[in-house]
């Protein structure tokens, strides 16, 4: 059943408190609610409901996004996960890489205008890879990425998970096993405060990295 699945999986991953849930069921006035009443509902430009994991789920089909303005500040300990579905090659695209969620925004000369980030992404070789970037105060930055071993196969869902503990733990999951952990200093800081899923902002109005397939059932928690 859907909570069979759901409690198989994402939900015994999570841990600290509920920020952002997202079921992806349906879309009002061009938004989808977040389900954890904190009130970071998200504007659909395109996306549109499809079948998903658990009830139905949000598709994207290479010229959609959806974006949401919060004031979450991720600290040093974080979860986010949900269930992803690849429906095309990145290669296939003509990208290099189709974003799934990110909070940064490229300037001119592509140059990353907020220095802290976390994105979760879909590489060349269709393998998931979670980043996170930390700041200091001259705006340079250190990052971590964890990427999974195996490529995602087209069409099918997988349950991704990413967690930061206050240990310095970094792990990436997928059907939750760990497949990707790391020990690093590294600490996304949000100062962006605006999520894109399904695509990467440009200073020119553009969106690209865009992403080819379906998300349902994704929560933050810190």
């Amino acid at each position: 059943s859907a909570s069979e699945i759901q409690s198989l999986y994402g939900a015994s991953l999570q841990s600290g408190v509920l920020q952002l849930y997202y079921p992806f069921n349906q879309i009002a006035n061009n938004r989808i609610e977040d389900a954890s009443n904190n009130n970071y509902d998200g504007a659909v430009n395109g996306a549109r409901v499809g079948g998903g994991v658990v009830g139905n789920a949000m598709v994207f089909d290479g010229d959609d996004y959806i974006t949401t303005e919060s004031d979450l500040d991720i600290g040093p300990a974080f979860t986010i996960g949900g269930w992803v579905r690849l429906d095309k090659n990145t290669l296939d695209t003509g990208q290099n890489e189709q974003r799934i969620l990110s909070d940064f925004f490229v300037g001119a000369g592509g140059k990353t205008v907020n220095y802290g980030s976390l994105s979760l992404t879909v590489g060349a070789e269709n393998r998931i890879k979670l980043g996170i970037r930390s700041a200091d105060s001259s705006q340079s930055s250190v990052g971590a990425e964890l990427r999974t071993p195996e490529p995602l196969q087209i069409g099918r869902w997988y349950n991704v998970v990413g967690r930061r503990d206050s240990k310095n733990n970094f792990s990436l999951y997928l059907d939750g096993k760990a497949v990707s952990s790391i020990i690093t200093p590294v600490a996304p800081y949000l100062s962006d405060k605006l999520f894109t899923w399904g695509s990467t902002r440009y200073s020119d109005g553009q969106n690209q990295d865009r992403f080819h397939g379906a998300l349902d059932e994704f929560r933050i928690h810190y």
